[in-house]
This record gives C-alpha cells, structure tokens and sequence, in this order.
C-alpha cells in the first residue's frame, strides 16, 4: 500500500545530525508516510547512520542540495512530498497537520511553517522565529505570495509535473524557487505556528550567513517576479 506522504530528507556528510532527525521522524503521530533519506556524496558516516532506521536510502552522486531533493522527490511514492533538513527536529505532528490542511482545501498545492533555531540560546531561538516569521510576511507583501521554508515545507506530488526548476544553489534558495514556480498552480499556505527547530551552526560557522540569506532570498524572488511583473496582493 502506498503512503500518503513521503518525507525527503537531503543529507551531506550530517553524521552529527541525522539520528535525531529521524528518530524525531519515525515518531510521527501520522500513519500513512515514509522517509527517504538522500545520501549526496557523503564521506562521513551519513549512509551508515541512515542504515540504523527504517527509512528508504537513495544516493545522489552530484553534490548540490537541489539535486538531492530532485532525487529524493524523484523516488517518493506519496500523493504529498514533504521536505525537512537533516539538522531539524520535527514536532510528533508535524505530519498530521500538513495534511490536515491539504485534505480542507483542495486547492492547496503547498503548505509550509516557519523555523527556529534550537541550538544557539533561548535569546537566539526566539530572535529567530521572529526574523523568519516576518520574511514570510515581507515575501507575501511584495511579491504576493508565500516562500516555503527547506526545512518545513510539503507539496502535492502531481504539482511538480513538468516544472524545470533552477539548481544553482550558489545563487538560488531551492526551497524559494519552488514557491515561486508553484504560485501559479494553486494556493500556498503558509501555518504560523508550525514552527521547525533546526540548528544555528551556520551561524558560527559563517558569521555573514544571514546577509548571505537574504541576499539569496532577494535574486530568486526577482529572478521569477521583475518588478514590472510583480503579483497583485
């Protein structure tokens, strides 16, 4: 029997990770789904790891976070495909509450929530859920739509027929790029209080990561919507 949702997880060398992510995946308050974990080119122990759990392994030679979820997106076998990062730890219903709200409206092509980081302070994780709610909003006023957020956000599957997305992830948020080609199709839905905790490392790693962030955020909006094409809110 085929499961209503497939998770994708895209992974690259997260040994430190993904246990916690997956062990927080298979205790999913939903029935219906399966985890499909994507190994790209990974030299850690990554594989192994995933090995240990009950999840589908596939393997994506060419590195770039775009052609793991391709991949991934690729296998599933679910009517919805939702997508999560190997360094978040999703909430016991998270599931049940994306398809909560593709099940109310049929119109729905995408449902996504907004993130924090888990890691970095009690003062740093609600200075991030503000910053990330407000993009949201900031995205929907200028451009008339929502983003979808990588680690936190699930579309259905038929969507994704026929669309050629862009896969230069030096200069394109994948996740953004999603929204901006399914915007067309139908609504996207954007539940605020469906929070994923996900780690700050990049913060220590690259201390210029949020201007990096958003500067990625601003070309794939106007790589889609030039300002002379920009929806009506």
């Amino acid at each position: 029997m085929k499961p209503l949702i497939s998770v994708v997880v895209p992974a690259r060398n997260e040994e430190k990770y993904l246990g916690s992510c997956l062990e927080a995946l298979l205790r999913q308050d939903f029935q219906s789904y399966e985890v499909i974990v994507v190994d790209n080119a990974s030299t850690d122990n990554t594989s192994s790891i995933a090995k240990q759990y009950k999840v589908r392994l596939v393997f994506e030679r060419k590195t770039g976070l775009s052609y793991a979820r391709n991949k991934g997106f690729s296998k599933a076998l679910g009517e919805i495909i939702a997508r999560t990062d190997a360094d978040a730890i999703p909430p016991k219903n998270w599931l049940s509450r994306i398809y909560e709200v593709f099940e109310e409206d049929p119109k729905v092509v995408a449902v996504t929530g907004s993130d924090e980081f888990f890691d970095q302070g009690i003062l740093l994780k609600y200075i991030s859920r503000f910053l990330f709610l407000m993009n949201f909003y900031l995205i929907r006023m200028f451009f008339g739509h929502y983003q979808l957020s990588g680690p936190n956000f699930a579309v259905r599957k038929y969507t994704l027929n026929g669309i050629r997305f862009h896969e230069n992830d030096s200069k394109v948020h994948e996740d953004q790029d999603i929204a901006c080609h399914l915007c067309s199709q139908g609504k996207i839905v954007f539940v605020p209080s469906l929070v994923m905790p996900i780690s700050g490392r990049r913060l220590k790693s690259d201390p210029l990561y949020l201007i990096r962030y958003f500067k990625k955020t601003i070309y794939t909006f106007f790589l889609h919507h030039p300002v002379h094409k920009w929806h009506s809110v």
